[in-house]
């Protein structure tokens, strides 16, 4: 969250006799801290004081930073390869991200836990794999064929069973059954 110094809330946080904080560190763009077990929800409680006396405009919704959409015709093997001559990727240069709306033709749960979405997406005609990882909660997951979602996701080279093109989901929401956004 761009707009919150994660240091200066710590700061006020620890200043609350009820906060549970031991120690913290860190600036304004990342901190860590050491609390005890059973002093979680109190320090929960610090925290959401502070951060709705400090940030009332922040609404908590995470925020997912996107390079922009591509055109149909740049979703393939080649742009991959492009996208992978930039690299290395690492920390502070994470690997671009893009966004698009989508149908769902097909979803299905993967993975040994059971926690991961297999999707077959569609896009001006064009049916695409993809992948969520962590999608599935409590064993129920988020899209099914039918459904319409507004997608970040990164471009990659599924290797097996023969190279093709794979999108791997990042974030999602559901739109209404004509691609509009639900309110």
């Amino acid at each position: 969250m761009p707009a919150v110094d994660a240091k200066g809330v710590l700061d006020r946080v620890a200043g609350l006799s009820n906060s549970g904080l031991i120690r913290y560190g860190g600036h304004p763009g990342a901190a860590g801290l050491t609390l005890a077990r059973k002093a979680v929800a109190s320090f929960a409680d610090a925290m959401q004081a502070v951060m709705l006396e400090c940030y009332p405009e922040v609404d908590g919704e995470p925020r997912q930073w996107v390079d922009g959409s591509l055109l149909p015709e740049q979703l393939n093997l080649a742009t991959v390869d492009a996208l992978e001559s930039l690299g290395p990727f690492g920390r502070g240069f994470e690997p671009p991200l893009f966004e698009g709306t989508f149908e769902v033709r097909s979803s299905r749960v993967v993975g040994q836990d059971h926690r991961h979405l297999a999707l077959q997406l569609l896009m001006d005609g064009v049916v695409y794999e993809a992948i969520w990882f962590g999608a599935v909660d409590a064993g129920r997951p988020p899209v099914q064929g039918g459904d319409w979602i507004h997608a970040g996701y990164r471009l990659q080279a599924n290797e097996f069973r023969g190279r093709r093109l794979s999108l791997v989901i990042q974030t999602a929401r559901t739109l209404t059954t004509d691609g509009m956004e639900m309110a």
